[in-house]
C-alpha cells in the first residue's frame, strides 16, 4: 500500500488511490449478459451512479461519477476506448470486446483529460492478440421478458357485466339517465372487441446475442477481431434495439525500438420506439393497425 502510483501530472501513494480509481475486468462485465455495458456496471463500481430513464429497448441510462456537476448542464463522464476520447456512449462498444475498464473519480487522476474529465473518465481497454495458434470464441445468449403484472384494465364486456351487477343490486342509480342512452352504451360495451387493451398494447419481450472473436498471432505481429450481433424486442410492441459491432485491433513490432498498431471499431444500430406525440407517425400507424382488427 506504499508504492507510488503515477497520477495524472503527479503522483500519490497506493493506500491513497484507492477511493479514486475502480477497476473491472472484462469477464467481470461479459458475465452480466447485458445489451450494453453501461448496463451490466450498475451496482458495480462504487461512486457511479447508473440510472435507467426509460425500459425502452436501446434506451441510454444516465451516468454520473460520485454527483451531479451541473444543474441544467451535461453531467455524463468523458469514454476513453483504447486511449482515444470518443463522442458516442458506451453503446458502441461490445461487452465481450473489453479486457478491462477503469473509472476516474477524482481531479487528479483525470487531469490529464483537462476540462472534458471533469464530470469523471471512463477508460475503455479492448482485447488485443495473444502470439500462438489462432483460437476463436463464440458467446450467445437468449431471454424473454413480460410486463411486471397481470392486466387490470377489464373489456368492455367485462365492464358491461360490472355495470349490470351494479345496478341490479341498487349501486349505480340509472333513474335519472335516458333509457335508449344507456341501453346504446351498453350495446357498445357489449359488443366491443373481447381482447384485454393491455393484450394489443404488451407482448411476451425477447433478447438474443452472437458474439464471434479471433485472436491470435506470432511474436512480432498480432491481432484480434471480433462481430456481435444483437436484436431486442420490447414488452410494448413496436419497440426494437439492434445493433452490429465489429472490431479488429492489430499490433506489431517492428524492430526493438518501434511498434505500430490498427484499431477499427464499426458499430450500427437501429432503434424502433413507440412516439408519445398522437401526431407522430409512428404513432398513428400504430394506432391504425390494431383500430383495423376492432372492425
Amino acid at each position: 500500500m506504499d508504492e507510488v502510483v503515477v497520477v495524472g501530472y503527479g503522483t500519490r501513494k497506493r493506500s491513497h488511490n484507492t477511493g479514486a480509481i475502480s477497476k473491472l475486468a472484462g469477464k467481470d462485465v461479459a458475465g452480466i449478459q447485458a445489451p450494453r455495458v453501461d448496463d451490466a456496471l450498475a451496482g458495480k463500481l462504487s461512486g457511479v451512479l447508473i440510472q435507467n430513464q426509460s425500459g425502452e429497448p436501446g434506451a441510454d441510462p444516465k451516468i454520473q461519477i460520485r454527483a451531479a456537476s451541473s444543474v441544467t448542464g451535461d453531467s455524463g463522464p468523458l469514454i476513453v476506448v483504447d486511449g482515444y476520447p470518443i463522442s458516442g456512449n458506451l453503446a458502441t462498444v461490445n461487452p465481450n470486446d473489453i479486457q478491462s475498464l477503469e473509472v476516474l473519480k477524482d481531479a487528479a487522476s483525470a487531469a490529464i483529460y483537462g476540462s472534458r474529465g471533469a464530470n469523471g473518465v471512463i477508460l475503455i481497454t479492448t482485447k488485443k492478440g495473444v502470439p500462438g495458434k489462432p483460437s476463436f470464441s463464440y458467446n450467445a445468449y437468449a431471454s424473454t421478458s413480460n410486463k411486471y403484472r397481470s392486466n387490470i384494465l377489464p373489456t368492455g364486456a367485462e365492464w358491461a357485466n360490472t355495470v349490470d351487477e351494479n345496478i341490479n343490486n341498487g349501486t349505480f342509480d340509472v333513474s335519472e339517465v335516458d333509457a335508449g342512452l344507456l341501453d346504446l352504451r351498453m350495446d357498445f360495451f357489449r359488443n366491443s372487441p373481447t381482447q384485454s387493451v393491455e393484450d394489443w398494447l404488451f407482448q411476451t419481450g425477447s433478447a438474443m446475442s452472437h458474439d464471434f472473436s479471433a485472436s491470435g498471432g506470432s511474436d512480432n505481429a498480432r491481432y484480434f477481431a471480433s462481430v456481435g450481433y444483437q436484436n431486442t424486442e420490447g414488452v410494448v410492441r413496436t419497440q426494437n434495439f439492434e445493433r452490429i459491432n465489429a472490431r479488429l485491433n492489430v499490433d506489431a513490432d517492428l524492430n526493438e525500438r518501434f511498434k505500430t498498431g490498427l484499431s477499427f471499431n464499426g458499430f450500427i444500430s437501429d432503434r424502433a420506439q413507440l412516439a408519445h406525440g398522437i401526431n407522430a407517425r409512428t404513432s398513428k400507424e400504430f394506432i391504425c393497425a390494431y383500430w383495423s382488427r376492432w372492425n
